[in-house]
């Protein structure tokens, strides 16, 4: 072999383990990093069309496979519940159905079914205000949006040994995640009204329509920005207009629903005593200004069991 071969090769072999020494490792893409909404304002899920959890709604694998162990588990929950009400027959007290996100999980003092801190006492709360009148069961996972509720649902949560009794009343609060997500609150509203209607028109009884509460949490709002900017492109500074602006379109539709199905809509806003002044949230009542402590469940309780007597 002449001395230029090998050279050469030399050269070759020596680049050939720089290259290897510098490179950077290959990072594995994350499809659950993605954010709910992309910066031109198209969001990975529609409010009003039944969806699970997907890598835009999880924030992390194990979210997601979390998500749904929390469905089968009350999927089995609402099943037991039936046949209880089944074999107990004439001597049930009327069923009571709670459904929505992580406030009305707080019932049961769990978030996405772990016991949390922030929800102790809540479940107290519950058997003194509904308990001693009514049959509850608490359907509800922390994080869901519209999407979520009505797939669960379409997918064994509404059974017919409860759907089909004329004296349940189910009371729903859900649409929050979807505008702490970035979604829109014309879509959001529809989305609310779209289960509102799924539920009247899946069922004989009663639905209470719990409007969004108040939420501080404006240190979220950064994150949203894209798509959701200001006019100069900044964060905007709170969630309460866009709370405002889904409450309204519930009010606005909620009277033309309500008659398409026999008057067994009712409306109710529980927000107003969660507010200190103005615009601010409560702390003492909503320690996370998101969450109502169990305080604020009690007044959550009693706002929704003045609807169900009557006064809204």
């Amino acid at each position: 072999m002449n001395k230029g071969l090998v050279k050469i090769l030399a050269l070759f072999i020596f680049a050939l383990l720089f290259y290897r020494k510098i490179s950077v490792p290959t990072r594995t893409y994350d499809p659950y990093s993605r954010p709910f909404c992309d910066a031109s304002g198209n969001c990975g899920e529609n409010p009003e069309i039944s969806s699970p959890r997907t890598v835009f709604s999880a924030r992390s694998e194990e979210q997601y496979v979390l998500w749904w162990k929390v469905h089968a588990a009350l999927n089995r929950t609402a099943a037991e519940y039936a046949t209880r009400r089944q074999q107990a027959a004439q001597k049930s007290l009327p069923p009571l159905i709670l459904l929505g996100d992580s406030i009305t999980e707080s019932w049961i003092g769990t978030d996405m079914g772990i016991p949390i801190e922030r929800a102790k006492g809540v479940s107290t709360v519950l058997a003194d205000f509904f308990q001693h009148d009514y049959d509850p069961l608490v359907l509800a996972v922390g994080g869901d949006q519209t999407q979520h509720l009505l797939y669960r649902l379409q997918n064994g949560q509404l059974l017919p040994s409860y759907a089909n009794d004329d004296l349940a009343t189910y009371v729903v609060l859900i649409g929050t995640n979807n505008l702490g997500s970035g979604e829109l609150p014309t879509p959001t509203s529809i989305g609310v009204m779209t289960v509102a209607e799924y539920i009247l028109k899946s069922t004989k009884g009663r639905l209470v329509l719990v409007q969004l509460l108040p939420r501080g949490d404006s240190q979220r709002l950064p994150r949203l920005c894209p798509p959701r900017c200001d006019s100069d492109g900044n964060p905007f500074e709170s969630y309460m207009p866009a709370v405002k602006k889904v409450n309204d379109a519930i009010q606005n539709e909620a009277p033309k629903l309500s008659k398409q199905y026999g008057n067994r809509l009712s409306v109710v806003n529980c927000g107003s005593d969660f507010l200190s002044s103005a615009l601010v949230v409560d702390d003492a009542l909503m320690p996370d200004r998101l969450h109502p402590n169990a305080d604020g469940h009690r007044i959550l309780a009693k706002c929704i069991l003045d609807c169900m007597k009557g006064s809204c």
